[in-house]
């Protein structure tokens, strides 16, 4: 994978990052590849929802979603403040990530991605970040790692199988590489990601040859 499309795909991770973290009084969107998306339903049409997200307005086909939670909940005043406090914080982190990752400090970005964990363990994107990071610095095995935990808590993310599938790939381990990008593949299908089919589909030839 070249360096464009990691930091590419970097830069989507850590923008989900920002739109999973909790949002007072919102609505929640769960898509069929496990992601979940917090804000205000402005629009709703039996082909697409439209959502507010902090000022930002995002449009979504009902195709790729799984269910619409649309439950307003009635935080105390204290979790209000703890949340944004750690929304804050997240905030900071992943910018810090970004800027180090762009500048090629990978161990600085380690330690970023590190303490993002801390706040948030439950949190797939973070380790999905974490493996590419181990990547680009030539640790294969947490690398490979890092993926799998991000699987543990996000099985059906086609991102975290196509990772996979490259570093296993880079250590000679052909097979386990096929398998994991058929695999990405296959969850593309479900969402009806045609570009993400088309991608893998190109890392899977290249591998065949």
């Amino acid at each position: 994978m070249s360096k464009k499309q990691i930091v590419f795909s970097i830069q989507v991770i850590l923008f989900l990052l920002i739109m999973n973290s909790p949002l007072v009084f919102a609505e929640t969107i769960i898509f069929k590849s496990g992601k979940r998306i917090e804000g205000k339903i402005i629009e709703k049409t039996d082909e697409y929802v439209k959502l507010d997200v902090e000022g930002i307005s995002l449009t979504f086909w009902l195709t790729e979603i799984e269910r619409i939670d649309e439950k307003v909940s009635f935080p105390s005043q204290v979790a209000v403040s703890e949340s944004l406090s750690s929304k804050s914080e997240i905030e900071k982190i992943i910018n810090e990530t970004e800027k180090y990752f762009l500048n090629e400090k990978y161990e600085d970005a380690l330690l970023s991605t590190k303490k993002a964990i801390e706040l948030d363990p439950t949190n797939y994107e973070f380790y999905l970040a974490l493996g590419i990071i181990y990547y680009y610095l030539g640790n294969f095995q947490e690398s490979i790692h890092s993926f799998q935990k991000a699987l543990t808590l996000n099985p059906k993310d086609p991102d975290c199988y196509l990772f996979l599938g490259i570093v296993y790939d880079s250590i000679g381990l052909q097979k386990e590489a096929k398998e994991a990008l058929i695999k990405s593949i296959e969850q593309h299908k479900e969402e009806k990601d045609w570009s993400g089919i088309f991608i893998t589909e190109g890392f899977l030839k290249k591998i065949i040859k």
